[in-house]
């Protein structure tokens, strides 16, 4: 199809729309999405201007043969368009940047492991990030004594890794029917079932581990999970630390939970 597309009259607004869009895209890509790639620049400034071009040329040639004038609007559709794919260009990319920059702040937002070390005491514990502290209970030969607690929560799989810390001069003198009532008054009052108890032999400290189980009601499907738990009860000397983990059964332990217990590290001499 010939459109008898005369250049020679529009040679120079041409050729300072090229420059324009040459200008947006060097600004674009150097400045804004800090890439002063030059393949990318030119192949922004082609693709800015090759379509506009020969959208423009076939319409031109279109208007003029229905309408007669021989002047034709080709500039005037050929602006309209540059203006078009240029606004195109830059919502799209400005949301790619926004993309990136979302990306990046949720990377930035990723917490370090934290590793929970009382001031008082020589063991350490690693969390995958920051748990939450609190004061806690500790029920001791009918007594209530307060403690430390640091807890998180992990999502996907959900997952409960929890550290209890009490130093006190009552705690070097308890025996093993005191550990076994607390760890019974425990799952009373969390309403567990099957609870399984023993101790742990071949270490430096005291060691009792109980594990128990419990049904939680899905939020989603409403149906009954099971949930195991496991407390290590550690004793040495007169502090007393006991770690909790629990997730749904069918996945315990996960990869997390895992981790957590085996970062314990206790550095007494």
């Amino acid at each position: 199809m010939k459109t008898n597309f005369d250049f020679s009259k529009h040679n120079k607004k041409i050729l300072y729309t090229v420059f324009g869009v040459s200008l947006y895209s060097i600004l674009f890509h150097g400045i804004l999405m800090n890439d002063f790639d030059f393949a990318k620049i030119i192949g922004t400034v082609i693709g800015l201007i090759l379509f506009p071009f020969i959208v423009s040329v076939i319409l031109n040639f279109i208007y003029k043969k229905i309408s007669g004038n021989e002047n034709g609007i080709f500039f005037k559709l050929f602006i309209f368009f540059v203006v078009l794919s240029v606004l195109s260009n830059l919502i799209s990319n400005l949301n790619k940047k926004e993309e990136q920059v979302s990306e990046n702040k949720t990377i930035n937002l990723k917490e370090e492991p934290y590793i929970y070390n009382p001031s008082s005491s020589n063991f350490t514990i690693k969390f995958p990030q920051k748990p939450k502290s609190s004061k806690t209970i500790f029920f001791i030969d009918s007594l209530q004594i307060e403690g430390e607690m640091v807890e998180l929560t992990i999502n996907e799989p959900e997952s409960l890794l929890r550290v209890e810390y009490l130093k006190n001069d009552l705690v070097n003198s308890l025996e093993e029917n005191s550990i076994i009532e607390m760890f019974n008054l425990l799952v009373f009052k969390d309403g567990m079932y099957n609870p399984e108890i023993k101790k742990v032999d071949d270490l430096n400290w005291k060691e009792y581990e109980l594990r128990m189980y419990k049904n939680l009601e899905s939020v989603e499907s409403k149906e009954l999970i099971p949930i195991t738990y496991r407390v290590r009860c550690i004793i040495i000397k007169d502090e007393m630390i006991i770690i909790s983990t629990g997730c749904q059964s069918s996945l315990y332990p996960t990869v997390q939970i895992s981790d957590f217990n085996n970062s314990f590290n206790l550095n007494y001499s």
